[in-house]
């Protein structure tokens, strides 16, 4: 059956995010936020 394996993958990445979720860490930002906008204007053109 077709959706057995997406079942299965669903379990697979609910499993992955607990685990995640006991020990998780901060994002950390490595760039300022104007050189991402600006980033990300030049590519809106």
């Amino acid at each position: 059956m077709l959706w057995e394996p997406s079942a299965a993958l669903v379990r697979q990445i609910r499993a992955y995010v607990d685990r995640w979720n006991e020990h998780p860490t901060p994002f950390v930002w490595t760039k300022e936020p104007a050189n991402i906008i600006r980033k990300a204007v030049r590519r809106s053109r």
